[in-house]
């Protein structure tokens, strides 16, 4: 057995653990105060209806509902919570690396009155990765003419 000394506390602990279980639960703790202090100016700069709507009840069970349908979508259970872009880039080079479906994005963007019709239609998702998000949102690409 390995041991080594609390971050924190430097009470001895196991390897691979960095804190001890009685700092573990202060930093797990003040961890989650400043997600919920982040979310919640993040928040702020956001559309309310917007933010209300992606908490909603009715959207969380929706996205859950079509990321487990995935596996009817494409008649495998091994589609499920699978990035449906990936899944496309699979078929097409089968190395492509299929990755997990961590957003469902609304074809139709919610923040068109349109979008905002249709943002519960089922019909209107997609499952995507984070990366395949960004890219369709175009967030965090590259220009042309962006040096290294």
């Amino acid at each position: 057995m390995i041991i080594k000394m609390c971050a924190k506390c430097k009470k001895i602990i196991e390897y691979p653990n960095t804190y001890c279980p009685i700092c573990q639960e202060k930093v797990n703790k003040l961890k989650e105060e400043r997600q919920k202090l982040y979310e919640k100016r993040y928040d702020k700069k956001r559309d309310p209806k917007l933010v209300k709507f992606r908490k909603s009840k009715e959207w969380l069970m929706l996205k859950e509902r079509y990321l487990q349908d995935l596996q009817y979508k494409y008649g495998n259970v091994k589609y499920s919570y699978k990035c449906e872009d990936c899944i496309e880039e699979n078929k097409k080079d089968s190395n492509y690396i299929i990755q997990l479906a961590e957003e469902v994005h609304h074809l139709e963007f919610i923040e068109t009155p349109e979008g905002w019709k249709r943002r519960l239609d089922y019909y209107n998702l997609r499952a995507l990765c984070h990366g395949h998000h960004d890219k369709r949102h175009k967030r965090f690409q590259k220009r042309k003419g962006d040096k290294l």
